[in-house]
């Protein structure tokens, strides 16, 4: 049934795959124009929120793996004090987040 599927949508055609590349390859320069300039700013705190178990696969494809992110912030309990796989970059709270953006620009971290 499954394989009728994807013939009806038509996957099985060449063209397909060249256009998912062509988008990945699109998608990739959409984040390089947006993220490579971070690189430049060596003063910079850069981190990321949400680290879904693709977000290796993602940074790798993306070549977001170049930048230098501090941490990770992901609301989920489990995965709060882990590291992203691969480039040991620690996932936090956040709260955590915050006292610690608060600590790299030298500011006390507000309360609610």
């Amino acid at each position: 049934m499954k394989i009728n599927n994807e013939i009806n949508s038509r996957l099985n055609e060449p063209g397909v795959l060249k256009s998912i590349q062509d988008d990945i390859f699109n998608l990739k320069r959409e984040i390089a124009e947006i993220f490579f300039p971070v690189l430049e700013d060596e003063n910079r705190i850069t981190f990321g929120y949400g680290a879904p178990a693709k977000l290796v696969t993602f940074m790798s494809e993306t070549e977001l793996d170049k930048i230098n992110f501090q941490f990770v912030v992901d609301d989920n309990p489990l995965k709060q004090g882990k590291f992203v796989p691969k480039w040991s970059i620690p996932i936090i709270s956040q709260p955590d987040a915050k006292q610690k953006i608060s600590s790299l620009v030298n500011e006390t971290p507000q309360t609610k």
